[in-house]
Parts: structure tokens; sequence; C-alpha cells
């Protein structure tokens, strides 16, 4: 998470209640314009996905029916 996020997340709370829902609809209307049907990646989410892909490609995964057969179901 950026310092700028950070900033906005620990001062939001110190608005007034009305202002708050300002902001949450600004930012949401936002988000929906960015990314109108969510599906772009995150950066963040880029990173959990690649290593993700990476744990596959090196084999570090348990299959469903390895998981299925350890948890006895």
């Amino acid at each position: 998470m950026s310092t700028s996020t950070k900033t906005l997340l620990n001062t939001i709370p110190y608005l007034p209640d009305a202002d708050q829902v300002v902001i949450a609809e600004i930012v949401k209307r936002m988000l929906l314009a960015w990314d109108p049907d969510f599906t772009k990646v995150t950066a963040m989410e880029k990173v959990s996905i690649d290593e993700g892909m990476r744990q596959i490609e090196a084999g570090e995964t348990v299959s469903m029916e390895e998981l299925m057969r350890e948890l006895q179901l």
C-alpha cells in the first residue's frame, strides 16, 4: 500500500460522517471509471498471481485429488 493511500485512510476518520460518505462515493465512481467491469489487476494482485504461477511451474502445488485424499473427503 502506498504512503498516500495510508495517509488518506488514516485521515478519513477525522472527517464528519457526511463527508466520509461523499469520499466513499467519489472513490467508488473513480474505481468504476478506471475499471467498470472489475477485470484490471492491481500491482499487488500481479505480484500474487506471478508468485502463484512460479509455484505452479516449480511443482510446488498440491493437486485437488491429493488435497481431498489428505482431508479424507
